[in-house]
């Protein structure tokens, strides 16, 4: 007779988790299990609190792409405007460089167009740079969004398999 007790609390309660599981890897929001059975209480407040977990990292991992994007669009504009910087900087040397050429204007100058036309193209190809570091940056948090999923459904399955092994142990036995 206990024997026949534990093992059917044992059910109940192995069929709350299945349940729970079952509804978690669905996505099946809310999920109420039975109040009144303390098996199913106990998996919908295990069910909540995983939810609340699930999104608060899915979460912090979109906040960090957006951020990203954000990031990636004020570097592009930057490079953009260093991308003018440059047109100009060329533009201005090559007039110096043929006013300095024609001995009409002075190698200081032109020199320091030249000097200018370097600091640009510095200040462009560390933009170039910066938009690349941050476009891997934005794809490496999407791709740790996918594994991060792929890996709390593929943990609910193995549950699911065990539980149901242990399940059907405890029905064979009954």
């Amino acid at each position: 007779q206990a024997s026949v007790e534990s093992f059917t609390a044992q059910q109940r309660a192995l069929a709350a988790t299945i349940r729970r599981l079952m509804a978690e890897l669905q996505g099946e929001i809310p999920w109420t299990g039975q109040q009144s059975d303390p098996d199913a209480a106990l998996q919908d407040t295990l069910f909540r609190e995983r939810l609340t977990q699930y999104a608060a990292r899915l979460g912090t991992t979109d906040e960090t792409i957006q951020r990203g994007e954000a990031n990636f669009r004020t570097a592009a504009q930057d490079a953009a405007a260093f991308g003018n910087q440059l047109l100009v900087a060329r533009e201005l040397e090559g007039i110096r460089g043929k006013l300095f050429t024609a001995q009409i204007g002075s190698k200081l100058l032109f020199l320091e167009a030249q000097g200018a036309r370097l600091r640009a193209e510095r200040e462009y190809q560390a933009a170039q740079s910066r938009l690349a570091e941050l476009r891997h940056e934005i794809d490496a948090r999407r791709a740790e969004r996918r594994a991060f999923i792929g890996t709390w459904r593929t943990d609910l399955m193995q549950e699911i398999a065990r539980h149901r092994a242990e399940l059907t142990k405890v029905e064979d036995a009954l």
